[in-house]
């Protein structure tokens, strides 16, 4: 990534994956190069780490809550298998 600025900002807006109903979170770097997410147990973390892992292998993510569900495009529209 010779010569890309870095990067700024990470907007998230995020349904249903892996169980996460929805966060919509806006991560500022600019101050920093690193956030950490940090919080107890049963916060939906190891959640947010798939979903990410999903992103960098290009494929949509799953959910454990609502498995029936299919992305149809790009973003976090969803519609029911059925």
């Amino acid at each position: 990534m010779e010569g890309e600025a870095p990067m700024k900002q990470l907007r998230i807006e995020l349904q249903h994956c892996y169980g996460i109903k929805a966060l919509n979170e806006q991560f500022d770097f600019a101050s920093g190069s690193a956030c950490a997410v940090y919080a107890p147990n049963g916060a939906m973390k190891s959640s947010l780490a798939k979903t990410f892992q999903d992103i960098a292998d290009g494929k949509a993510s799953g959910d454990r809550v609502f498995p029936d569900c299919l992305l149809i495009g790009a973003g976090s529209r969803r519609r029911s298998a059925s």
